[in-house]
């Protein structure tokens, strides 16, 4: 994992406010409760891996692991 990609280097103001929504939403963990998935799907650049680190990030931070894989 890329721990420069974090929630604080994170510009939020970038992304358009429906996907700020749904970051800040997972942010609280619920899909990881639920033993959901999470597939992020975007442009090169747009910041996916940026967003997955962060997310991953905060919810490893207070508990546990996390596991990141890429899709290809």
């Amino acid at each position: 994992m890329f721990l420069e990609k974090n929630l604080s280097s994170l510009d939020l103001k970038r992304l358009p406010p429906k996907a700020a929504q749904q970051i800040r939403s997972l942010l609280e963990g619920g899909f990881s409760e639920r033993c959901e998935n999470v597939l992020v799907f975007g442009n090169p650049g747009s910041g996916k891996t940026h967003v997955v680190c962060a997310i991953g990030q905060e919810l490893i931070a207070p508990a546990g692991r996390c596991c990141s894989r890429p899709a290809g």
